[in-house]
């Protein structure tokens, strides 16, 4: 059974799509009071129960969904941010888990009961992005022998500790300090992977995030008997998940070079990147007929310059 097969995961997009508002909520910062400030909060265009969805399965339907979610800015305050993570939530769905928050009504003490499954803080969004941003960065930096890169993140600070340091993010990698062999230098990709499991870590184990899986045993008609499936409770913890399982297996990932499309997708196992430049044999024709008709075109122009 393929490793991916482990898990039975479907999650749920809104047809109408997602919009940014600016909403009271309950649960913000962990706390039982309604804020009385307006946050801004991803929401569904449609908030009633019934609003059309459409369900899918990250897990298998999109391998590498954990790279374009890494790809999103975390900073909200650079321009086009907010399309770009609309863009996803609208293609993907919201994140659920420890994101999400209940909605206040404008009437006091009534509650958007029904927009409590997908109305997620906009802050939440920037943290995850940031968090797994980070933890991808690593592991590309481990896997391709970034040690340059490495050495102005993994630091030794003059009491002993080893340092993570990134865009004013500090983390201690050591419990106690090294007393002994100080002048020798940091093995930092094992340092690295410290910081990668401590990212790891600190977002799978929030608010949200506890007992992020979950057993169930389902009928198989193909082997005849019922086997274990394991379901993420949300899709951040989907992607987080396909990060650990990404690192485990060692798995490789390139980027469909044909025009118009962009898409991650993973390689397989003993390829090499130049091997395979696009995602499907469709990208791949339309790569080649975008070359052709360049060639063409730059022919032509060649022609008419020897006329002259």
């Amino acid at each position: 059974m393929q490793q991916s097969e482990i898990f039975d995961f479907y999650w749920p997009v809104a047809e109408e799509g997602y919009a940014i508002q600016f909403e009271m909520v309950r649960e913000i910062n962990g706390h039982n009071e309604p804020s009385l400030e307006r946050w801004p909060v991803l929401v569904p265009v449609n908030l009633s129960r019934n609003r059309p969805s459409r369900r899918y399965a990250p897990l298998s339907e999109e391998p590498a969904l954990f790279r374009v979610f890494a790809e999103l800015p975390s900073d909200l305050t650079e321009e086009g941010s907010d399309k770009k993570i609309l863009a996803f939530a609208n293609q993907y769905g919201h994140l659920g888990g420890g994101t999400e928050v209940e909605l206040i009504d404008h009437r006091p003490g009534m509650f958007f009961a029904d927009a409590l499954m997908g109305a997620v803080m906009w802050t939440g969004w920037a943290d995850e992005i940031w968090g797994i941003k980070r933890a991808v960065a690593l592991w590309d930096l481990i896997e391709d022998g970034g040690d340059d890169a490495l050495a102005t993140l993994i630091h030794l600070d003059p009491g002993g500790h080893v340092l993570y340091r990134s865009d004013g993010t500090e983390m201690r990698l050591t419990r106690d300090p090294r007393q002994d062999h100080l002048d020798e230098p940091l093995d930092l990709r094992y340092f690295a992977g410290i910081a990668m499991r401590q990212f790891v870590d600190t977002h799978m184990s929030g608010p949200g995030h506890e007992h992020t899986l979950h057993p169930v045993l389902t009928w198989n008609p193909e082997s005849g008997r019922s086997e274990a499936r394991y379901i993420p409770g949300s899709l951040i913890s989907a992607l987080w998940l396909q990060f650990i399982q990404a690192v485990d297996g060692r798995k490789r990932y390139a980027k469909c070079q044909a025009p118009r499309c962009g898409r991650w997708f993973e390689l397989d196992p003993g390829s090499n990147r130049a091997d395979k430049l696009y995602c499907s044999s469709a990208c791949k024709m339309r790569a080649y007929r975008a070359r052709r008709k360049q060639n063409e075109s730059t022919d032509a122009v060649d022609a008419s310059r020897s006329l002259v």
